[in-house]
């Protein structure tokens, strides 16, 4: 009857992709300083603070879209922030599993309120039009199933409008990186300095090739402050070498591919909500529908409601949306 279960797979494999993401990001260094140990000095330092900036705006994308961590640490600040009736404000995961408990909870009220339709229906409750209006009440009425599946769907939907807002500031963020002139500068570097390591090697070895060798070199005190720079030369060619080609490796196979791919990922997490609500929609559509067009013959008898509601049917997927609402809410915080 339904694929929730399906939607929280969803939500579960994005979560898990952007965990896996976050651990990869966090290596990134924020302060200039620390970028300039890490990857060596650059000549447009403007560049190097215009990265850093879009950096920080992408990891406040990020915090906002939240994790298991953040939440882990939100309980153990306050135990009942899952539990309360208003919704977290911090990040859309936390917001989720809120959700999620949320939805186990009115599945337990939609299971009850259906398997009370029999008495509810039965004759000896009432005449035909006061079981019928009854019934009616349940389904229409103020907190009746139609207003429980309602506020569901109108508070997936929400979240999903939320995160689709972070989608576009994460690909406004991500495209800004993307757009550094870093990576060119880092390559022509690696390019120029491996050359000039060509030429200082082969001197180096012309060197050695004439004396016999570098300790005779030093012994004689021949040509010696001459390799000695070259020597020291090379190293450090070597050293920043290292620097720029770890920035393109970070950059280019690390956070360039995954983060493009975490767009869709944060976009499949968006549709995965939005289709929640939209099944909350359709099924307080559903009821509302049979509930008004039906003659109030039909709505007090219970045989036929039964069959028009495919109760039995209907209980046991409330009854698996429950289970599988609550199982996610406790597996996203103690791990999948």
């Amino acid at each position: 009857m339904s694929n929730i279960a399906g939607n929280y797979q969803k939500i579960k494999a994005s979560f898990t992709a952007i965990e896996a993401f976050n651990k990869k990001t966090i290596q990134f260094p924020r302060t200039a300083d620390l970028f300039d140990r890490r990857y060596g000095k650059f000549s447009d330092q403007s560049e190097v603070r215009n990265f850093l900036i879009s950096l920080g705006a992408f990891d406040y994308v990020i915090e906002r879209v939240g994790g298991r961590e953040q939440l882990r640490a939100a309980i153990a600040a306050d135990p009942s922030c899952l539990s309360r009736p208003a919704m977290p404000e911090k990040d859309v995961y936390s917001k989720i599993v809120w959700l999620s408990n949320q939805i186990s909870n009115a599945c337990t009220d939609i299971v009850i309120t259906f398997k009370s339709l029999n008495a509810i229906l039965d004759p000896a409750s009432g005449s035909s039009p006061e079981r019928a209006k009854n019934l009616v009440e349940s389904i229409t009425g103020t907190s009746g199933l139609r207003d429980i599946l309602n506020t569901m769907g109108r508070i997936a939907v929400s979240i999903s409008g939320i995160l689709e807002q972070l989608v576009a500031e994460y690909q406004k963020a991500f495209a800004s990186i993307s757009n550094t002139s870093l990576l060119e500068e880092a390559n022509q570097t690696i390019g120029r300095l491996r050359a000039d390591n060509r030429l200082d090697n082969a001197r180096i070895a012309k060197l050695k090739s004439s004396a016999g060798s570098i300790s005779e070199i030093f012994s004689r005190n021949k040509n010696k402050k001459e390799l000695e720079e070259l020597l020291l030369k090379v190293e450090a060619n070597e050293k920043e070498i290292e620097r720029k080609e770890l920035l393109t490796k970070e950059l280019n196979t690390e956070f360039f591919l995954n983060g493009k791919k975490l767009s869709g990922v944060l976009a499949d997490t968006r549709q995965g909500l939005s289709d929640l609500g939209n099944y909350f929609f359709s099924q307080a559509e559903r009821l509302y529908r049979i509930s008004t067009v039906s003659s109030e013959e039909q709505l007090a008898d219970f045989d036929w409601v039964s069959r028009a509601f495919e109760l039995d049917a209907t209980i046991a997927s409330w009854q698996e949306i429950e289970a599988e609402s609550a199982q996610y809410a406790k597996n996203a915080v103690t791990g999948f």
